[in-house]
């Protein structure tokens, strides 16, 4: 933004010369140039009411495009077998982006879009058709809707559907089809060289639950886990635990006590618990 710089008259240089007269001038600094950030690397996101809050950071914004990509509840345990929880590898094998929304951030209020600022978007309405799958936020965005001079931003939704996508739609529908690579230019904001599909997107993996799950193995080959509501803290009795291999093969199953505890006889070594209550679920790798 701009700041004004004043210089009091009576500064000294080191022969000891006064500046005789206060000297002040409007100096006008780059922005930051556009880009967005994810918040922490939580894994689970609690319900909040009857929203689902997703927070994200942006900076010389004016908009953002949500991509949602679904990890079948089916296939959980697949992608453990690739992924800590909250990775993003090889998602495609496991995963399909299944919904899109176009954000306008100006709509927030926020007037110095130049600095960085906090946004959030609700999942309730989308999580809600699966809670026992995972979801990949990913937070896009091209050239047009970047919050400088030299760029012109009106209409920053034209052709943009948001809502569910179908079986037959592409994938990246051509996203980042207008990047052209140009080494001198790709720090420069003002070019399209600078949108590349690496520097214009931000992502992480949830899982919406309430379930908060605690295991712990020792040598005996008992498996002792812990199941709490994670908001109230209070414990989570006659949930449903079964514990997996690394090839998805059950190893044992059971339900919690008054307490919140269990514990389970494995024959091998347990890759992934999963628990479940009547309306939610957890995974712990």
């Amino acid at each position: 933004g701009e700041e004004l710089l004043t210089v009091g008259g009576d500064v000294r240089n080191t022969a000891g010369r006064k500046m005789r007269n206060q000297f002040t001038k409007t100096i006008i600094f780059d922005p930051e140039n556009p880009a967005v950030r994810m918040v922490g690397n939580k894994f689970v996101i609690p319900s909040q009411g009857d929203a689902l809050i997703f927070p994200f950071e942006a900076v010389s914004l004016n908009a953002v495009d949500i991509y949602i990509q679904r990890i079948f509840s089916n296939n959980v345990l697949q992608y453990l077998q690739n992924n800590n929880q909250g990775g993003s590898n090889s998602l495609y094998r496991v995963g399909r982006t299944v919904y899109k929304k176009h954000l306008d951030l100006r709509k927030a209020g926020i007037n110095k879009t130049y600095e960085w600022h906090r946004y959030h978007v609700d999942l309730s309405d989308l999580i809600e058709t699966d809670k026992s799958a995972l979801y990949e936020v990913e937070v896009r965005f091209k050239k047009e809707y970047a919050a400088l001079e030299c760029v012109e931003s009106e209409n920053l939704s034209v052709g943009f559907k948001d809502g569910w996508l179908k079986d037959t739609d592409y994938l990246e529908e051509n996203y980042w089809e207008n990047y052209r690579y140009d080494w001198d230019e790709r720090e420069n904001p003002c070019n399209q060289a600078y949108y590349s599909r690496y520097k214009t997107k931000a992502s992480k993996v949830v899982m919406a639950t309430d379930l908060g799950v605690i295991a712990k193995r020792g040598e005996d080959d008992l498996l002792h886990l812990a199941v709490s509501n994670i908001k109230t803290t209070q414990p989570v009795s006659g949930a449903t635990v079964e514990v997996f291999d690394y090839q998805q093969q059950l190893l044992a199953q059971g339900k919690t006590d008054s307490e919140g505890f269990i514990s389970m006889k494995c024959s091998r070594s347990p890759f992934a618990v999963t628990v479940e209550t009547g309306n939610d679920q957890m995974v712990l790798k």
